[in-house]
């Protein structure tokens, strides 16, 4: 039987007392805590003993010191002498064990313990979280017009491509998570200061909605990134092994980061070279890090662009009479301009491409028939539709709502028309009459016909087609 073990540590920072309580447990199973890291506790197999443990917070300690300081030290004898046993530290966040019955409380007076919960909180937890919650809002405006773009101008497409849909979700549970962490702790902040200046004690804080909320972040952050690459490969074997290089990235990063911590805390460095070399490490490998992942995403996507299409090259010759290649996509669609007995110009090779999409909000697809190659002379006819199935009726009015009012800031809105032939609640044209958006109870069809003038027929094979 193994003697030594490690367990993550998911309570929040200020989550002092839950963490005493439940190292506690641990104890009286018969794992008794030996050491505590960053990320969670190291115990050694030992008797089951019904001990107490005690979390205190002194802001005056750093995780970048060396060796315990002379306050800290002096502080564990002040602790030793009431019967408290110092068990480990990291950072700010003490560890005591007493083996008393009833062991002399170590904090007595709930202002000091206030104080330096919060002087403690406020150089780690609020600090981080603080400027994370920053660096995500800024990401978020600088890729607002994107996100705009791509769910209105670019025909809905954002609400069905999954891959944009999952990372939004992501980074927004996320931002959720930091904001609901630094508001019930400032909250409870509040609530002890209140109390402690009417001579009471610290209000009791919300732990399990901590430790809750730790474990939805992280299943949800497993199920956002499992989707992501799951959408943007389009096969799970893909999948798979992206989640697994991602991770094993920001393991290597972390642990890299950790090491050189610990490194230089070995080595006997000081508080203040220690954090420089930590601080400079963590620029550059968030820099590799992130040009790696920025660099590789693309690479990814572009492997498998061609996923699931049925392609063949064409060899043309251009206006100088020299020979280029193309390819021609010979994917089956749910309309063609056969199907609308439209006839093809014989010379012009015609290429079908579809590329489906589905999301937890919706689902369908991008398609277009064309003229690969086009020589000079008349347009010839072209076909270019996206179906978007909506999982929910009032999602659909809302995309559909903003989807006309952007076109309307232009002078190329949408008008509203006569739908009966196209058996749609509603249709709306733009100027020229080649473009058509096709409402349905539960989907918008866009619609571009390129040299086809649209007859009540057509219009009725349209809806038989992709109304259904």
């Amino acid at each position: 039987m193994r003697d030594k073990r490690f367990q993550i540590n998911l309570y929040q920072f200020s989550d002092g007392d839950a963490m005493a309580r439940h190292v506690e447990r641990m104890h009286r199973r018969g794992w008794h805590l030996e050491k505590v890291a960053a990320w969670g506790w190291t115990y050694r197999r030992g008797e089951p003993e019904d001990v107490h443990y005690a979390v205190t917070y002194f802001p005056a300690a750093s995780v970048y010191d060396a060796v315990p300081t002379e306050d800290q030290m002096t502080y564990a004898e002040y602790c030793a002498a009431a019967g408290w046993e110092f068990v480990g530290s990291y950072g700010p966040m003490q560890y005591f064990r007493s083996r008393e019955e009833r062991p002399i409380p170590i904090e007595t007076d709930e202002a000091a313990k206030l104080r330096a919960i919060h002087r403690s909180m406020l150089k780690t937890q609020v600090l981080s979280m603080g400027l994370l919650s920053f660096s995500i809002l800024i990401d978020l405006i600088s890729v607002w017009d994107g996100l705009r773009f791509s769910f209105l101008y670019g025909g809905l497409s954002g609400i069905r491509d999954g891959s944009t849909v999952w990372l939004t979700g992501l980074v927004l549970l996320c931002l959720l998570y930091l904001l609901v962490m630094l508001g019930d702790y400032f909250l409870w902040y509040l609530r002890s200061r209140w109390s402690v200046s009417r001579g009471g004690a610290c209000a009791r804080n919300h732990w399990r909605l901590h430790l809750y909320g730790t474990y939805v972040l992280l299943i949800g952050a497993a199920a956002g990134l499992m989707g992501y690459f799951l959408s943007a490969s389009g096969e799970p074997g893909g999948m798979v092994w992206v989640v697994l290089l991602i991770f094993a990235a920001t393991s290597a990063v972390i642990a890299a980061e950790y090491g050189i911590l610990t490194l230089a805390r070995r080595q006997g460095w000081s508080r203040e070279g220690t954090r420089g070399v930590c601080i400079l490490a963590a620029v550059v490998l968030a820099l590799v890090y992130t040009g790696g992942v920025a660099a590789f995403l693309p690479a990814f996507q572009d492997a498998h662009a061609e996923d699931g299409h049925v392609t063949e090259p064409y060899t043309y010759l251009n206006a100088a009479g020299e020979e280029r290649e193309t390819t021609l996509y010979r994917d089956q669609l749910p309309l063609t301009l056969e199907d609308l007995g439209v006839a093809l110009p014989e010379n012009i090779p015609y290429t079908c491409h579809a590329d489906p999409d589905r999301s937890p909000l919706a689902w369908g697809g991008q398609y277009r028939q064309d003229g690969a190659v086009v020589p000079a002379g008349p347009v010839p006819p072209g076909l270019e539709y996206s179906v978007t199935v909506f999982r929910w009726q009032w999602l659909r009015d809302w995309c559909l709502e903003r989807l006309v009012s952007w076109w309307d800031k232009k002078d190329t809105g949408y008008e509203l028309a006569d739908g009966t032939a196209w058996g749609a609640e509603r249709v709306y044209t733009r100027p020229g009459g080649r473009w058509y958006l096709l409402v349905y109870p539960d989907r918008v069809v866009e619609l571009r016909l390129e040299q086809v003038e649209v007859t009540e027929e057509q219009m009725a094979i349209v809806a038989g087609r992709l109304a259904a």
